[in-house]
């Protein structure tokens, strides 16, 4: 059902702001759809390989969260973006030693 409302709030968009339809599937959603298939690799696989306990669980939540940044970071960044993101870091880090 939710994508029947993408459907129909980018077909709206289109008719107000011109917004290109395929031209936002292929750079957005497709750049989201693969960012979500490259983030469950490694989640998937610590889930088949480690236990269901709390030492399991306790590997579990680390590997998920660095799949997620780094699925994002690698193929839902590009190269502009992640540089711009490295600045922000680097005037942050500069700012908190002086």
């Amino acid at each position: 059902f939710s994508q029947m409302c993408l459907a129909a709030r980018l077909y709206m968009l289109h008719d107000m702001i011109g917004l290109r339809v395929k031209e936002f599937i292929i750079r957005v959603y497709m750049n989201v759809i693969c960012v979500a298939l490259l983030g469950l690799v490694l989640p998937m696989a610590a889930s088949f390989i480690l236990p269901d306990d709390n030492i399991g669980f306790v590997i579990k939540v680390p590997v998920c969260i660095a799949s997620a940044c780094l699925s994002v970071w690698f193929a839902g960044c590009s190269r502009e973006e992640r540089h711009y993101i490295l600045e922000i870091v680097k005037n942050k880090l500069k700012g908190s030693h002086e």
